[in-house]
Parts: structure tokens; C-alpha cells; sequence
């Protein structure tokens, strides 16, 4: 197939549903989250599959292992003791893989009790996870950082960084 009949494919075939599946999301805001949530529980599928597939290959060899009732299901066993291997592979890479933290000066509560003040009224009016580390940094906003643990979803800790070039304090009406 030649660049051009691809290209002809894609702009006959494709780009009107496109268009429609564009303006639907802007259209429906449930839509609109329905998709995000969609796309953002992939992206744990992914980072996911490796784990269960080989819990699930193991699980199944072990399973079959114990009921063999001929040479096919050894054969069955051996091939899910194969795919076990191969996803442990992976499993293991990302179990040894430690995310490097937010670079900056840590500042502790009893240093700014001010700031951690502020800090506690913004959690709680964006209904966020509390602060645990503050951290100063050559940044010009204030940003909240989701670090993470382990290379496992759900498992992070929340950050601050705070600008350092802004000797003005902060005061409950500036961003």
C-alpha cells in the first residue's frame, strides 16, 4: 500500500468520525470524562500487565500441574511456565526501578508554620492528599508534586515546591 492510498484511506474512512468523536467531548462533559478515565485507567492496564500476566500464567501452570492427564497438558504446563517467565522479567525490572524524588531544600513545619497554614487551607479547599514535604526550588510557582514509591500505581507521595527567586510572602488572595 502506497503513501497516497493511505492517505486517501485516512481522510475518506477516519477523519469524519474523528470530527464527530471531537465534537461529541466537547459537546457532553460526561463524555468527556468518560474518555479520560478511560485513557487514564489504560495507562494502569499497561503499567499493570506485565504482574498479572504472570501471576496469571503462573497461577494457571500450577493449576494444570496438578491435574496432568497427558503429554498435551504438560505441554500446556510447560508453555504457561514460558509465559510466567517471560512476564517476570519485566515484573522485576520495574520492581527495581526507584523514581528520583524532586530536587530541593526540604523545609520543615516548625521552620514555616505559616507557609504548612497555607498549605492545609489549599488541601482542603482542592480536596487533595495532605502535603507531606515542602521543598524549596528555583521554580516561579507554587506546584504540588505527586512523587513516586514504587513503579506501582497509586503508590506516590505528595510534594510542594515553592519558589525561592519570591521574597514576598504569600498572602491568601495572590496565586
Amino acid at each position: 500500500m502506497n503513501a497516497a492510498s493511505l492517505d486517501h484511506l485516512v481522510t475518506t474512512w477516519l477523519q469524519p468520525g474523528r470530527k464527530q468523536f471531537d465534537r461529541l467531548l466537547q459537546r457532553s462533559p460526561a463524555m468527556r470524562i468518560t474518555a479520560l478515565l478511560a485513557v487514564h485507567a489504560g495507562g494502569y492496564l499497561l503499567m499493570l500487565s506485565p504482574v498479572l500476566g504472570l501471576l496469571g500464567a503462573a497461577g494457571g501452570a500450577l493449576y494444570f500441574y496438578s491435574s496432568l492427564q497427558g503429554p498435551l497438558d504438560m505441554f500446556l504446563v510447560e508453555m504457561l511456565a514460558v509465559i510466567s517467565l517471560f512476564c517476570a522479567y519485566p515484573t522485576f525490572q520495574l520492581a527495581r526501578v526507584r523514581p528520583v524524588g524532586p530536587r530541593g531544600v526540604p523545609i520543615s513545619e516548625a521552620l514555616a508554620p505559616g507557609l504548612y497554614a497555607s498549605l492545609a487551607h489549599r488541601v482542603a479547599h482542592f480536596r487533595i492528599r495532605p502535603v507531606r514535604d515542602v521543598l524549596l526550588t528555583s521554580d516561579v510557582e507554587l506546584r504540588i508534586v505527586a512523587t513516586p514509591r514504587l513503579p506501582v500505581p497509586f503508590l506516590h507521595r505528595d510534594s510542594c515546591r515553592k519558589p525561592v527567586t519570591d521574597d514576598r510572602p504569600v498572602t491568601a488572595g495572590q496565586r
